[in-house]
């Protein structure tokens, strides 16, 4: 292969072994061109530059082979540096470039440098050196990318070694903690660690050690200031080229503000949970101590109507009859009222009800009104479900009750019927009766909602919201479709035990 020149033949024989041995066991690409700028040599690492060019790169023109490798301006470019070091002998170094292959339609990265050589014909060559940097400006970019994100991270990034000493602290750990990057690299971490949690320090040095990562540990460090902050950290191992781990990088999120709304909002439930305690015992005194005289205007309303009603008249008689008739709705209205608030108040348990069995109850506690309504009732298999036996009673007797009471001019048929549906048991109750008109559908749920008159339809208006209340503490939901004369279907839903 060609070499260096030089005035004996032994030197030259040197020079040559030398040179071949640098050149095909070098690290980076080499190649060589002649005066006429041809190729002379290509090192092994300098070979997958050119690529597959037909014909191979040995005795063709750089100027060519360079514009098939890059764009006409780069391509330009270079062969003008060749020839300026030919002419002049001055070494050419490049800074780093990136440029687009042509051949490739890839960007590709190299720092280059040029030398004048002498070769055997006594003219005068180039040897070209020459490296791939991709890899090198891929992960300074990323580091600068990395380093970008967390500067401008809102939570608190610091790296500390395995002895606990801080080595970087970035923008918003100066905000958090009120200490610059000056005040803490090269303190140690426990600078913000309260006394009484100085032991949480080896503990969590002793996970990253093991490799382990602490994600969202929740506790309390210290600003320069003194005062306390709540802090959530995720702290994962730092490791070497080799894998070692050297350190750990710690992500602090204060949640501070986090912390007092679960605080306060604690106390509104405890709050909340005495206002219902309070309001329940109210409801349960109010209904129990005016029950008793709420009897005796009945049972002495009626001893009037019963004894002196020649001498009361049609007037005084129906004076009685109205106050034996309000009696009657405030007693079943403060039974509605305690059984909302139990209903409200009743423990969610896994308790599970044999849906057509509880249908058959609450059957049974209308026998009365069924038989003088002339009521048609029919059910499909009904599965097991998971709520307590007193509240489907509930439910199914409310239901069913009101399609007795709300119905048409015929008698009433009312069909029961379950079956499973989007990860639960969707129920259905439909009937024949007057239905109800759109606007009206949500409203009938609230507590003491009425769309007729009590001479029309007796009620106290509060079953829907005592139905309402059972099926959303079960977690399913409940409402209606229906059509003014053509009758209603109410549907509710109840989660299947695995749901």
């Amino acid at each position: 292969m060609a070499a260096f020149t030089h005035e004996t033949p032994e030197s030259l024989r040197l020079h040559a072994s030398q040179f071949e041995t640098l050149f095909n066991h070098a690290p980076i690409g080499i190649y060589l061109v002649d005066a006429d700028l041809r190729i002379l040599e290509v090192n092994p690492v300098a070979m997958p530059v050119f690529g597959g060019i037909p014909g191979g790169v040995i005795g063709r023109d750089l100027n060519e082979l360079l514009h098939i490798l890059w764009n006409k301006d780069y391509a330009d470019e270079i062969i003008r540096i060749f020839r300026h070091t030919l002419e002049t002998g001055e070494p050419y170094v490049t800074p780093a470039r990136t440029e687009l292959r042509a051949d490739r339609g890839v960007t590709e990265s190299y720092e280059w440098r040029l030398d004048r050589i002498s070769l055997p014909d006594n003219r005068h060559g180039i040897v070209c050196y020459f490296r791939d940097i991709g890899d090198r400006i891929r992960a300074e970019q990323y580091a600068n990318l990395l380093a970008s994100i967390v500067e401008s991270s809102d939570d608190a990034i610091i790296s500390k070694n395995l002895d606990g000493t801080i080595m970087s602290w970035n923008a918003a750990a100066e905000r958090l903690f009120g200490y610059t990057a000056s005040e803490t690299v090269g303190q140690s971490i426990t600078m913000l660690i309260p006394p009484e949690r100085l032991d949480e320090e080896p503990a969590i040095i002793d996970r990253l050690k093991r490799g382990d990562r602490v994600d969202h540990f929740e506790t309390i460090r210290v600003r320069k200031d003194g005062s306390r902050v709540n802090v959530s950290l995720t702290i994962s191992p730092i490791r070497d080229g080799t894998g070692r781990i050297i350190g750990a990088s710690k992500v602090a999120r204060d949640i501070g503000e986090r912390v007092r709304h679960e605080r306060e909002l604690q106390e509104a439930n405890k709050a909340l949970q005495q206002a219902n305690a309070d309001l329940q015992q109210f409801v349960y005194s109010a209904s129990h101590d005016l029950q008793e005289p709420l009897r005796m205007v009945k049972v002495y309303s009626e001893l009037l109507q019963h004894r002196f009603a020649e001498q009361l008249g049609d007037e005084g008689a129906d004076f009685i009859r109205h106050a034996v008739a309000g009696a009657s709705r405030m007693d079943t209205l403060l039974k509605d009222l305690r059984n909302y608030m139990r209903v409200s108040t009743a423990e969610r348990d896994s308790a599970k009800s044999d849906a057509g069995s509880v249908l058959a109850k609450a059957l049974a506690n209308l026998e009365i009104a069924i038989r003088e309504s002339g009521a048609s009732i029919t059910s499909s298999p009904l599965p097991v479900v998971r709520l307590p036996e007193f509240l489907l009673e509930q439910l199914f007797q409310n239901l069913v009750g009101n399609a007795i009471t709300y119905r048409a001019a015929e008698p009433p048929r009312i069909a029961v019927d379950a079956r499973l549906h989007d990860g639960g048991w969707l129920f259905s109750v439909a009937d024949n009766g007057i239905g109800i008109e759109p606007r009206f559908q949500q409203q009938i749920f609230k507590m003491f909602a009425r769309l007729h008159p009590v001479s029309e339809y007796p009620g106290t208006g509060m079953g829907l919201a005592i139905c309402q209340r059972i099926v959303e503490r079960a977690g399913g939901r409940i409402w209606v479709e229906s059509e003014c004369g053509k009758g209603s279907t109410f549907y509710f839903t109840i989660p299947c035990e695995n749901g």
